[in-house]
């Protein structure tokens, strides 16, 4: 099972229908940097603690780190989703 975090804050678990991420995409790579990318809808608990720069953003698979990095890009369309770079 996969896991999303955003410094303290879950924001995808998929036992919990409202912390979920939209297309998350990881790309890992051997002695290379990896990436994340995901969208997140504005009516997710956790929207508005995804902060560039500076929010430490992990992706866990069964209680192991698969990624981390920080979030480099956040744009938000014409929706209000916010697309996420990491």
């Amino acid at each position: 099972m996969y896991q999303i975090t955003c410094d303290n804050y879950i924001l995808h678990d998929a036992r919990v229908p409202e912390l979920k991420v939209i297309q998350p995409k990881c790309s890992l790579a051997l002695n290379k940097t990896g990436s994340l990318t995901f969208y997140i809808a504005p009516n997710h608990p956790y929207y508005n603690k995804i902060n560039k720069h500076t929010s430490e953003i992990t992706l866990y698979q069964d209680n192991k780190i698969l990624f981390r990095g920080r979030v480099l890009n956040d744009d938000i369309d014409f929706d209000n989703i916010k697309s996420v770079e990491c």
